[in-house]
């Protein structure tokens, strides 16, 4: 598989223009809100639903939620609660879970858009993709962040989101340095 050479990023304002107003979507990682509140800002959701265990999980160390920063799960607690008072007037809904058990919170076709910026390793994009593709309606968008992200690790998330154009009806809407975009036929 040929490495792709995206173009460098349009900044996140520019870029969330793509996703329609006034929609239904979810973002998939969550962490400590900083995109969420550009997602409100921008796209001003109908409803929002964020998706993320906000467990610490030790067997990943260089991540944010495994060690690098949040060092127990009384951290991760901590930042769960700091995402719930910064959003309480906005009342997203919040399923605090990993993305794979949250599939069955959402009926198929029922969402416009999704984000997915949760564990960034092949399997679990992966499954995102796959997984979300069908809670989409005719039209919506299949979205997510750091397409180039590990090249130590082989470029996970990009070549996840290349297998995805490969073998799904989508198609691909743009793809830069860290974000892509996916529309489902």
């Amino acid at each position: 598989m040929q490495p792709w050479n995206p173009p460098q990023d349009r900044p996140p304002a520019q870029w969330l223009t793509e996703l329609p107003r006034h929609s239904e979507g979810a973002e998939i990682g969550v962490w400590r809100g900083g995109f969420t509140q550009l997602i409100y800002s921008i796209v001003q959701p109908k409803v929002l639903h964020l998706v993320d265990p906000w467990l610490f999980q030790p067997e990943f160390p260089q991540r944010m939620y495994g060690g690098k920063i949040a060092r127990s799960q009384e951290d991760m607690d901590t930042i769960f609660a700091q995402v719930q008072t910064r959003f309480a007037t906005q009342q997203p809904v919040i399923h605090r879970k990993f993305s794979s058990d949250a599939l069955a919170d959402f009926e198929d076709e029922s969402l416009d858009w999704v984000y997915i910026d949760g564990n960034h390793y092949y399997e679990y994009v992966k499954a995102d993709l796959e997984g979300y593709w069908h809670k989409l309606v005719p039209g919506g968008l299949l979205t997510g962040d750091d397409f180039m992200w590990g090249a130590e690790h082989g470029l996970p998330v990009q070549r996840a989101v290349r297998e995805f154009l490969d073998q799904n009806t989508v198609d691909l809407v743009s793809a830069e340095k860290t974000r892509f975009i996916l529309r489902k036929r």
